[in-house]
C-alpha cells in the first residue's frame, strides 16, 4: 500500500483519510509544528468595534482568536475576509459567513485583490496574524485609504513525533509539507526525508529545496485536500 506522510494532525486529515481509504492510500499524520497562542494581558485583541474587516491566513488564528472571543461580541458590521476554503470552512465552524476570499489561496492575493477592489473607501482593517507570515502587507497599505493594523496572535513551534512513524515512509511512498517551519521542525528532528517530496505551495518548496533536498511535486493550490490527484 502506498503511503503519504502529511505533516498535519490527524484530526485535520479525517476526510483526506478517508478518500485516501478508498485509493488504497495510507494517510500518516506527521504534526511536526504546533500552534501556540500569543493573546495576553499585554498583547490583546483590540476593541472590534473600531474595525470595518478582520483578516484570517490560516485556520490556526481563527482558532485562536474564536479561543478568546465570544461570537456574540463580534460588532454586526464586522466583515471576514479569508486567504482560502480552509479558512473559510474555520470560520463558518464558529456559524459566521465569510465575506471575501481571493481567487488563490495566497496572502499576496488576499491582500493585493482586497485592496484592488476598496481602495476608495476609508475602511479599517485588523490582521489576526503569525508570528512569522510569508507576505507581510503592510507596505502595501503604506498609501491607501485604507488604515491597516495587524496583531501577532499565534506562532508555530516544533512538535515531537514518534520517529517510528516517520519510519513507516519509503523511498516509494510520499511525504507532504504544508508550510515552510514544518520543513525545517522535520530536519530538526530527523534529517533528511526518504520519501519523495510534495510542496503545499512555492514558498514551502523555497524551504525544501534550501536543505537541498529535491520537491518532486507543488500543489497548483495549497489545499491539502487536493494532493491525491497528483499520486
Amino acid at each position: 500500500m502506498l503511503k503519504l506522510g502529511i505533516t498535519r494532525d490527524a484530526k485535520q486529515l479525517v476526510l483526506l483519510k478517508q478518500e485516501a481509504d478508498k485509493r488504497d492510500i495510507d494517510i500518516i499524520p506527521l504534526p511536526v509544528i504546533k500552534t501556540k497562542s500569543l493573546i495576553t494581558a499585554e498583547n490583546q485583541i483590540p476593541d472590534l468595534q473600531d474595525f470595518d474587516w478582520l483578516f484570517f491566513s490560516s485556520a490556526n488564528g481563527v482558532h485562536v482568536f474564536f479561543e478568546y472571543l465570544d461570537k456574540q461580541l463580534l460588532p454586526h458590521s464586522i466583515k471576514i475576509a479569508v486567504v482560502g476554503n480552509k479558512t473559510a470552512d474555520a470560520i463558518k465552524s464558529y456559524g459566521i459567513d465569510t465575506h471575501f476570499q481571493p481567487t488563490k489561496a495566497y496572502g499576496k492575493n488576499l491582500f493585493g485583490e482586497f485592496k484592488e477592489m476598496y481602495n476608495n473607501e476609508p475602511l479599517r482593517i485588523l490582521y489576526l496574524r503569525a508570528e512569522e507570515i510569508n507576505y507581510d502587507p503592510r507596505d502595501l497599505f503604506f498609501i491607501s485609504t485604507i488604515d491597516y493594523f495587524e496583531i501577532n496572535c499565534y506562532k508555530s513551534e516544533e512538535n515531537a513525533v514518534n520517529k517510528s512513524d516517520i519510519e513507516k515512509l519509503t523511498e516509494s511512498d510520499y511525504l507532504l509539507f504544508t508550510a515552510p517551519s514544518t520543513v525545517s521542525s522535520y530536519e530538526n528532528q530527523f534529517g533528511k526525508p526518504k520519501a519523495k517530496l510534495i510542496a503545499i505551495g512555492n514558498t514551502t518548496k523555497d524551504a525544501i529545496e534550501h536543505n537541498n533536498w529535491k520537491t518532486e511535486i507543488i500543489l497548483d493550490k495549497p489545499e491539502i485536500d487536493k494532493v491525491l490527484e497528483y499520486i
